[in-house]
């Protein structure tokens, strides 16, 4: 059974080798009452471990450290993405690192906070995971702008022009954006969504799939 909760709070199970950070995060969830841990791993778990964890606990949420092993951190992701159950993950980090939202979103997570672990943000994030987690809202369709960014050759920066350009247009903006990758080569089309993309308070991810 689980714990009684607060109203806004998510269930998570913590996956946090870096215990610093761990213990930073979890530090701002008495003012900030996002998550609530229910159970905590202390390094990046097999299938089996993760598996058996996420039946035990049944969470909301996962929280994945991606900052300590990136590698491990999205194959924990691309697990969760997998598993049976409707699980989202929100990435964990010390730094607002564009390389390491790119990983985190090709891996499948759907949010992504950092250090300090802003109260306010934290609480935009459980709005936009609970939205997900509901029925789907019925919106109004608005036209929008498509803008494209090719590369001549793999490497060349596109992916971080694209990315700074769709944070600059949130901030200047205030308009809905949305950011999408394909990979041809490896017919993987991954997206960023929502204005929730910000450089300063973290960002709110898609998925990827295959086409």
């Amino acid at each position: 059974m689980r714990p009684k909760i607060n109203e806004l709070e998510l269930t998570a199970v913590l996956i946090s080798p870096d215990r610093e950070m761990a213990a930073e995060f979890t530090s701002t969830l008495r003012q900030s009452r996002a998550f609530q841990i229910v159970s905590e791993l202390k390094s990046y778990p097999s299938k089996q471990t993760l598996e058996i964890r996420l039946r035990q606990a049944r969470p909301d949420v996962l929280l994945v450290d991606v900052g300590s092993n990136p590698d491990e951190a999205s194959e924990v992701i691309r697990l969760a993405a997998a598993f049976g159950q409707s699980i989202h993950v929100v990435a964990l980090d010390r730094r607002n690192d564009s390389e390491m939202l790119l990983s985190a979103l090709r891996a499948g997570a759907t949010e992504f906070l950092h250090s300090p672990f802003d109260v306010a943000t934290q609480g935009e994030a459980v709005a936009r995971l609970r939205r997900l987690r509901g029925p789907e809202s019925q919106v109004v369709s608005q036209p929008g702008v498509v803008t494209v960014f090719s590369s001549a050759q793999p490497g060349s920066g596109s992916s971080t022009i694209a990315v700074n350009t769709a944070l600059a247009l949130t901030r200047t903006a205030g308009t809905e954006v949305q950011l999408a990758g394909v990979a041809l080569d490896r017919r993987i089309v991954v997206t960023v969504t929502k204005q929730h993309l910000t450089a300063r308070n973290g960002a709110r991810w898609g998925g990827h799939d295959e086409v």
